[in-house]
């Protein structure tokens, strides 16, 4: 059986279809952080609802929707519509068509991005960033999705 294993991490993101034996191994070294090859070791390998639990018990902060700026709004909703991973000038281009917002250029996106850790001191991360080689993709951190499309009230409806 093959399992694809993904590692991301601030500026990358890695993926590779790797055999049974090997992913185990990297689970491994993930958990524990000891590169050893003791093959014989028992690894705890928390389940996926384990991985539910944790990700349906983060929360956004509770004045998240007062304390966003014209452009914060924008930049979230933005990421809802997108759906996935947005290039840089994807976003700016979708910010001022859809919302009137005018970014200032690629770093309007840096600026953005820098307000929700003045406003939050690190304490959640309502997006997530990666470098493709030429410019940074953006989307919603999938653990803030939901709340945040019901915060916006973006409910299909009925």
């Amino acid at each position: 059986m093959t399992i694809t294993v993904t590692i991301t991490g601030t500026g990358i993101e890695f993926e590779r279809e790797v055999s049974e034996e090997k992913a185990a191994k990297i689970v491994s070294i993930a958990l524990t952080g000891d590169a050893e090859s003791d093959s014989d070791r028992e690894v705890d390998v928390p389940d996926a609802a384990d991985d539910t639990d944790r990700r349906n018990a983060v929360e956004l902060p509770g004045n998240f929707f007062d304390r966003l700026s014209r452009k914060q709004d924008a930049y979230v909703r933005t990421l809802l519509d997108g759906d996935g991973w947005l290039t840089n000038a994807a976003v700016r281009e979708r910010m001022a068509d859809e919302y009137g917002v005018e970014t200032g250029g690629p770093q309007g996106i840096s600026g953005i991005r820098a307000g929700f850790t003045r406003k939050y001191s690190g304490e959640f991360d309502v997006d997530e960033q990666r470098w493709t080689g030429e410019q940074n993709e953006y989307r919603l951190n999938p653990d803030y999705a939901d709340d945040l499309a019901s915060g916006f009230d973006l409910s299909t409806p009925d």
